[in-house]
């Protein structure tokens, strides 16, 4: 359990400081400008909170999916670091998944405390007017806003956990394909598209609902098969020598 949490420990000071002032940044800037605007940031967008939201969240999620990735050299820093440690190369894996699992569920919910918080303030201002249920209409039930009103859709939701599951099993499975020299590492992209295409199935007219559940079910299921693949790999064994390469 020690050396866990030293791994975790060390992914957090690697990687941390370059993703907590992205996702702050960006939960800040567009709360700020829904509000400002009265929700219309973008004239392209028009008052759709949830394609402006998703935009953002997009965007934040492919850059955690570059800064993710990890080194692609197979002498590095990382490697030198878990040599110094009794734990096996699955077990440095395991906790990899891990902490990436949770940056990407962490930048989702900064995503949607920007949405309960913005659209508070727009309702409390009267911009959709007295009735509670025409903020719900405008705002809850518009679209691509259920991936941000978590449990509102119970499917969405759990499909979108499924998608950012297995974007974090995937990236760390690509991570380790890049460092052994065993892969191009692009399986975390394929599943960014078939997020994004099964978020903007309902702007396209067809049903969100079922599409964000079975896409999200079938790629975890294809991560887990990389997961497999990749732990089946590894070592299981402790460190006995310490590699002293850099």
């Amino acid at each position: 359990m020690k050396d866990d949490l030293l791994i975790l420990n060390m992914l957090g000071k690697r990687h941390l400081p370059r993703l907590l002032p992205v996702i702050l940044a960006a939960a800040a800037v567009v709360t700020a400008l829904l509000i400002r605007n009265n929700g219309a940031v973008i004239k392209l967008f028009g008052r759709d909170h949830g394609m402006t939201l998703f935009v953002v969240l997009t965007a934040e999620l492919i850059c955690a999916v570059e800064m993710l990735k990890g080194p692609s050299a197979k002498q590095s820093r990382y490697r030198y670091t878990v040599g110094m440690l009794r734990i096996s190369e699955r077990r440095v894996f395991v906790d990899c998944c891990v902490f990436n699992v949770l940056v990407f569920l962490l930048i989702w919910a900064s995503v949607c405390c920007a949405a309960v918080i913005s659209g508070n303030a727009l309702n409390g201002a009267g911009v959709y007017g007295q009735s509670v249920q025409g903020l719900y209409a405008e705002s809850v039930l518009n679209g691509l806003m259920r991936i941000f009103v978590p449990m509102d859709d119970k499917r969405v939701t759990a499909g979108m956990i499924l998608f950012l599951v297995s974007l974090g099993i995937g990236t760390t499975c690509s991570s380790m394909a890049r460092m052994r020299r065993k892969g191009s590492g692009l399986l975390p992209f394929w599943i960014l598209i078939g997020f994004i295409r099964a978020a903007l199935t309902n702007v396209f007219g067809g049903p969100m609902t079922p599409i964000m559940l079975w896409g999200g079910m079938l790629l975890t299921v294809v991560s887990l098969a990389a997961f497999i693949f990749t732990v089946s790999e590894l070592k299981s064994g402790t460190n006995v020598e310490v590699d002293d390469g850099e």
